[in-house]
């Protein structure tokens, strides 16, 4: 098997950043190379030939580069300026398992920089993805990108994402430790160095000596560890107290120093000093939750903070206790007393994994709290499985329903009411993800329950086919994991897996072991989309084809990164006109439901976001404005027909298929169909990020977008207002066989034009869509037809 990395799988579709992004594809040979963008590039394999440049695979051995001839495409960035470049092929939606090489030089006299064929590093990716980082570029210079395929397998389609950071040209390529003081120019970490170089050039032409090494500490927020010894045995981080067991543990501080890393910052504390310090080291037996708590123990203003120190306690740099920090409490919630006993107490909740160490750091607000305390742990206890009603029948180290994990569909069977007993395992950076079939039959309320003594992850995916999978829920954590979702019906993947890979390899006893159990009610659920199930004879789309190629962050649903944008309904719609005739009998539309990351990109998230498509007539036969709300707003929108949907993460299409198609005989409304979400409902700001609002826009007409607030001052008109340029959405409406609103719009874009003409020409002769009146060939009569209904649709 090969390495798999990310806890979330199949999740996510890498979009543009802010506002539409028009990326060229790559190019088949280094010399006609395209000019890559920062951020996401998309490109397809799918013409590509392989090259004849040679490929060095024992710069990246291990990492099953794999690339025997593999068919390529190839982009190129210039730097105006010195800096570092990472480079990966993270794709879900659209990703293949890449091989990846960098080049500096030029074509024909290429070097080799790096390659990849598996990458670590980034959540939410394919299984298998690409990921070179830390590229030295200078001023000027250029490199080359190459994409293939692991193995040299032919097609595939992803998205080359590049990051490029400035550094002062002195710290490509330096040595040395930042906190260090040494005789080389700069040192290892280009972001600190830049920085102070930026102060004292000399500290990257001369030699990074004290001097340069107060810099850093300021500069870089460089931590230095220092204890002498004195004061309380337990005073150093590197004589911690140990904890083997649960229970109180008393601590006198008087004399005790500080040698941790300041956290107050990050607890919400009011200041951020961490004073008399005295340590703890827990090496708990069992997953789950660590509680420290001084409620009711310690009489003066306490805080605690809590750092992993890895699997080897012994070998731990506590220069490193910056970045071992995961947790802090300074004044717990339930901890105040109002008798004074425990005054500003603290109590922390953290999730640790048995093979690891944790220090725990007792200190107070102020210097002057000294004295005698106590603090309490209560470590995890073991999971109890419950009884299982059949068994995974996989011994552990096998894969025999290793489904998408392992690149086939094998899974086992799972329905309400069972409880199936499993193992799995996590060792040297590969994990088990065991994989269950569940058909729901009829729209339910569905749990899904882990019970397991390890640390672990559970998701639920829409569809039965390794291709065609949306995460619809997920959970992590201790026994026992569960998640509850609303599943109408439909056939679901669940995957579950440790949610690490490292740690659990086979012969760990009650940690290899699992019972899954899933139970459903009864439920009236939104749907996630249907398949038309009518016998279609035409369509209208509003664009001029069904490709969410485009993407607008425009005047969509925004909520989260920039706080609550848009909190309440948000509306988009389209407006089709001169519908007399025929059965409209579905609808699709476009939609995107991304995340933004911390680097500013649009990623495709993994939650559904409920929302409504619905049907209504604009009485006032001109422009939509304003959704009748029947109690007197003068709305000209009246619905005809509406359904809940819930639309899943990432990007694509979901067609709505009408229970009873609409008869528009003698209609003189434009039809407007509309797209209604609501973030109060389904949008959170760790949640979602945006919905709607894809589709590309050639040859397409305006939409409408309604949002009363925005956050920002835009947007912000109560009534609709048109949508014009690069921000598409997709709409199309599906009629079936009883009639064709107009036949002679072959390409669906709304009007019968020279594309129309184009098309019925090139199929002279023969049957098919061109062939107007039916009889088999399409001839002069059909050209009468066509241009007599040149124009827009009536």
């Amino acid at each position: 098997m090969k390495t798999v990395n990310g806890t979330s799988l199949l999740v996510t579709a890498v979009l543009a950043a802010c506002g539409f992004t028009a990326t060229a594809m790559g190019q088949d040979e280094c010399a006609t190379a395209t000019l890559a963008n920062l951020g996401p590039n998309p490109y397809s394999l799918a013409t590509a030939t392989a090259s004849a440049d040679a490929v060095d695979d024992t710069q990246c051995a291990g990492t099953y580069l794999d690339w025997n001839n593999s068919p390529d495409v190839w982009f190129t960035y210039t730097s105006a300026t010195s800096g570092t470049i990472n480079v990966n092929t993270c794709d879900a939606a659209g990703g293949h398992d890449s091989s990846l090489l960098v080049y500096s030089g030029s074509c024909g006299a290429l070097v080799q920089v790096a390659c990849n064929g598996d990458g670590t590093g980034i959540d939410g990716c394919q299984g298998f993805y690409s990921n070179i980082t830390g590229v030295n570029i200078g001023a000027g210079e250029t490199v080359f990108f190459r994409i293939g395929s692991w193995n040299g397998v032919a097609g595939g389609a992803g998205t080359l994402t590049v990051q490029f950071t400035a550094v002062d040209e002195g710290c490509l390529g330096a040595t040395g430790s930042c906190a260090e003081a040494h005789g080389g120019p700069g040192c290892d970490d280009p972001t600190c160095c830049s920085a102070v170089c930026a102060i004292d050039p000399l500290c990257c032409i001369i030699g990074w000596d004290t001097t340069c090494l107060g810099y850093a500490v300021d500069a870089c927020g460089i931590f230095i560890y220092n204890c002498d010894g004195t004061g309380p045995a337990n005073n150093c981080a590197t004589n911690a107290t140990v904890v083997g067991a649960s229970g109180t543990y008393a601590f006198n501080n008087v004399g005790a120093t500080q040698d941790g890393p300041a956290y107050g910052s990050t607890c919400s504390s009011g200041n951020n000093e961490n004073n008399n310090d005295v340590w703890y080291r827990v090496g708990p037996v069992f997953n789950g939750n660590l509680v420290a708590s001084t409620c009711g123990t310690t009489p003066f203003d306490s805080k605690l903070a809590i750092f992993d120190m890895g699997t080897d306690p012994a070998a731990f740099d506590f220069t490193t206790l910056p970045d071992a920090f995961v947790n802090c409490n300074d004044d717990g919630a339930d901890c105040f007393q109002t008798d004074g006993t425990s005054p500003f107490a603290s109590e922390m909740t953290t999730a640790v994994n048995v093979g690891r160490y944790y220090l725990v750091c007792v200190s107070t607000y102020t210097a002057g709290d000294t004295g005698a305390g106590q603090i309490t742990f209560t470590l995890p206890e073991p999971c109890a499985l419950p009884a299982s009603t059949g068994s995974e029948g996989e011994a552990c180290g096998t894969d025999t329903n290793g489904g998408c994990g392992s690149g086939t569909e094998l899974a086992t069977s799972i329905g309400f009411g069972d409880a199936i007993a499993g193992n799995f395992w996590a060792d040297a950076g590969t994990r088990d993800v065991d994989w269950y079939a569940l058909e729901v039959t009829t729209s339910s309320s569905v749990t899904v329950e882990l019970s397991t003594g390890s640390n672990a992850v559970c998701s639920i995916y829409k569809g039965d086919t390794c291709s065609g999978l949306n995460l619809v829920a997920n959970a992590a954590g201790f026994c026992p994991v569960a998640t509850t979702t609303c599943l109408p019906v439909g056939s679901y993947r669940i995957a579950v897996a440790t949610s690490t890979f490292e740690g659990t390899p086979c012969g760990s006893g009650a940690f290899n072991d699992y019972v899954l159990k899933v139970t459903g009610v009864d439920a009236d659920c939104p749907s996630f989309g249907d398949v038309c199930s009518y016998d279609i004879a035409s369509t209208l789309t509003q664009n001029n084809a069904l490709d969410v190629t485009n993407y607008t962050t425009g005047c969509q649903l925004w909520c989260g990164a920039n706080g609550t944008q848009f909190s309440t309904a948000s509306e988009i719609a389209r407006s089709f006109s001169g519908l007399s005739s025929g059965s409209l009998a579905c609808a699709t539309i476009g939609y995107a439901n991304v995340d933004q990351q911390l680097d500013g990109s649009l990623v495709a998230n993994a939650f559904p976001v409920a929302m409504t498509l619905g049907l209504y007539r604009d009485t006032n036969g001109g422009d939509p404005t304003l959704v009748n709300d029947g109690a007197g707003n003068g709305g000209d929108l009246e619905l005809i027909t509406s359904k809940d949907f819930l639309m899943l993460g990432g990007f694509g299409l979901l067609t709505w298929n009408l229970d009873t198609p609409l008869d528009l005989t003698g209609n003189t409304d434009p039809i407007v169909l509309l797209m209604n979400v609501s973030s109060s409902d389904s949008c959170t700001a760790d949640v979602n990020f945006i919905a709607g609002g894809v589709g590309n826009n050639t040859g397409s007409t305006a939409f409408w977008f309604e949002k009363s607030t925005d956050g920002f001052g835009i947007c912000n008109d109560a009534t609709f207002v048109a949508q014009t340029g690069e921000a598409q959405w997709i709409a199309e409406l599906g009629f079936a066989a009883e009639g064709n609103p107009c036949p002679s719009d072959l390409d669906g874009n709304g009007t019968t034009d020279a594309a129309d003409l184009a098309a019925l020409l090139g199929s002279w002769g023969q049957a098919g869509a061109s062939d107007l009146d039916g009889n088999g060939t399409t001839d002069a009569a059909d050209l009468a037809a066509l241009l007599g209904s040149w124009g827009a649709c009536q």
